[in-house]
Parts: C-alpha cells; sequence; structure tokens
C-alpha cells in the first residue's frame, strides 16, 4: 500500500458536499492540471510509487513529498469551495 493512498469500504458523500467537491476539484484541475493528473494517476488510478516516480522524473521520496505537497493544495480548494472539510461517511 502506498502511503498516500487512503482505502475507505465505499465511501460516501451528501449531495450537498458532492457537489462542492466536484466544483473544487474542477477548480484545482483548472489552476493545477500537472497536480491534479498526478492524483488522478496515483488514487484512481492506482499507480505505484516507483511508477509514479519514473514518470514524473524524481526519485521515489521526491514524488512523495510531491504527491503530499499536491494534496495540501487540493485541501485549500476544498476549504475555499466547502467550508470546512466534507464529511466522509462509511456506507454499511
Amino acid at each position: 500500500m502506498e502511503p498516500w493512498r487512503a482505502t475507505p469500504q465505499e465511501p460516501s458523500l451528501s449531495p450537498e458536499d458532492a457537489d462542492c467537491v466536484r466544483r473544487a476539484w474542477q477548480a484545482f484541475t483548472a489552476d493545477h492540471p500537472q497536480r491534479a493528473e498526478a492524483l488522478h494517476l496515483a488514487i484512481l488510478e492506482e499507480w505505484s510509487g516507483e511508477d509514479m516516480a519514473q514518470y514524473l522524473g524524481r526519485s521515489y521520496r521526491a514524488t512523495l513529498e510531491y504527491l503530499s505537497q499536491c494534496r495540501k493544495v487540493l485541501r485549500t480548494y476544498l476549504q475555499r469551495w466547502c467550508g470546512d472539510e466534507p464529511q466522509i461517511t462509511q456506507a454499511r
């Protein structure tokens, strides 16, 4: 398991939170396309740390730091668009 990858069991958001997350992601992607692509590949496409490092042309440790910084920037968009971070609940 890569350290940046969360593994929640079927996370769900309220419709309002899902909408603000979608708008925040769109704004983040427009302003930071390379960061958005890196997060997309790491999380949604489940690329390994080694594959990400090779793709980004960075060392493995530098890649982990870069992804951490990408998440921090994304978090500022979530706070701007959603206020407090959206509440993710586990489906039962």
